[in-house]
């Protein structure tokens, strides 16, 4: 009696965990609890307001797929996402953790809510840039320092030229 008590239990317990609702990332799954669970840094204070939303929409779902692939429950965690990416970008800092403003995440969070028959709009499945982005910089010559560079450049190598012709 007890033994198919106990298989029975073992059984529903790893099941339980298999169909529970993981976010591929890096190789490994994290659970809905470790999702936002991201360390106290400049990022995390700028969104508290939509990250402490997300967190408690995805919480209270307590990892029932259909809860946590409506529009509703999405679309925090998105905001959330973009929050932390547009922080990053506007202060020019690395992320504390690779879980904030992460792009692979959002996308992983779409693919659980896939396996599950689940389709995300596509505005939540990815981030998007800000606006006031623009782009990577590149430092540079300005342009007169480029003419001056090469003006020298062709009086040393003509010097050269001339030096080496006459010996």
């Amino acid at each position: 009696m007890y033994s198919i008590f106990f298989i029975y239990a073992v059984f529903a317990a790893l099941a339980g965990r298999a169909l529970a609702f993981n976010i591929p990332f890096g190789g490994v799954n994290i659970s809905t609890s470790d999702l936002l669970t991201i360390q106290e840094s400049p990022v995390t204070l700028a969104c508290t307001a939509d990250c402490g939303l997300a967190q408690t929409k995805i919480l209270a779902c307590n990892d029932a797929t259909p809860c946590l692939c409506t529009n509703d429950t999405v679309s925090s965690f998105a905001r959330c996402q973009t929050c932390m990416l547009d922080f990053l970008i506007q202060q020019n800092i690395p992320a504390p953790d690779t879980r904030a403003g992460s792009n692979v995440l959002v996308g992983g969070y779409a693919a659980g809510c896939a396996a599950a028959n689940i389709t995300v709009p596509k505005e939540f499945a990815a981030l998007t840039l800000p606006a006031f982005w623009e782009g990577p910089f590149v430092a540079v010559l300005p342009e007169a320092g480029g003419i001056a560079v090469a003006v020298l450049g062709a009086l040393l190598g003509g010097s050269a030229i001339v030096l080496l012709s006459n010996m």
